[in-house]
């Protein structure tokens, strides 16, 4: 894959900087734009089909706000999130929201870049911890869902969703087109009764 554009958006311009040159040289991109805040992105082009790569130190309910109205916006858009995170009732809010990957600040610098070069392979990175918190959180609300029953065709897809790849990915490995890819994707949430990819992966884990 080789994105056209990559979208930062990070307060601190020399971690702005920073976290460019370290996208630049794990991600294969075109071009890649640094903005301070979500309101800059409104005057770029093309906004729906890139990747946004959103650093934010505060998981708090102001934030969860930002991403709604941003997904409102630009329903298409691809998020991943650096963020540290310490409250998982958010967590779980953002990943409803429909949030691509989460990738926590603290990992380990050679960790952390290469969970990016994952998006290479239209593979959204999650940190562990990340998932292992969210299956936490939502486990009691996931009692009962384990059982569903899946088509072997849905099983296939499943496994490549746990994998953490895109639907063009599940479609180019599984030689079928992204719309049927989509079509199991809602057929798997819906016998699983799950919103998202990682409360999937989180039912998985837990």
């Amino acid at each position: 894959m080789l994105l056209k554009k990559i979208i930062i958006i990070e307060a601190n311009r020399n971690q702005a900087d920073c976290l460019k040159n370290r996208v630049s040289k794990s991600v294969a991109v075109d071009h890649i734009v640094c903005v301070s805040s979500k309101d800059d992105i409104n005057h770029l082009d093309d906004i729906d089909s890139n990747l946004l790569l959103w650093s934010n130190c505060q998981l708090d309910q102001d934030f969860v706000y930002q991403v709604k109205s941003l997904k409102t916006l630009f329903p298409k858009i691809k998020i991943i999130l650096l963020s540290d995170m310490q409250d998982p009732e958010n967590l779980c809010k953002i990943i409803a929201l429909g949030v691509n990957g989460f990738i926590l600040k603290n990992e380990p610098e050679d960790f952390c870049d290469n969970m990016l070069k994952s998006l290479n392979f239209d593979i959204f990175p999650f940190s562990n911890k990340v998932i292992k918190l969210l299956a936490k959180a939502l486990l009691p609300s996931m009692q009962g869902r384990r059982r569903a029953k899946l088509t072997n065709r849905e099983n296939d897809v499943l496994n490549c969703l746990v994998r953490g790849l895109s639907n063009k990915a599940i479609a180019r490995h599984l030689g079928v087109s992204a719309y049927t890819v989509a079509d199991h994707n809602k057929s798997i949430f819906n016998k699983y009764n799950v919103r998202s990819r990682t409360e999937l992966v989180s039912l998985q884990l837990s």
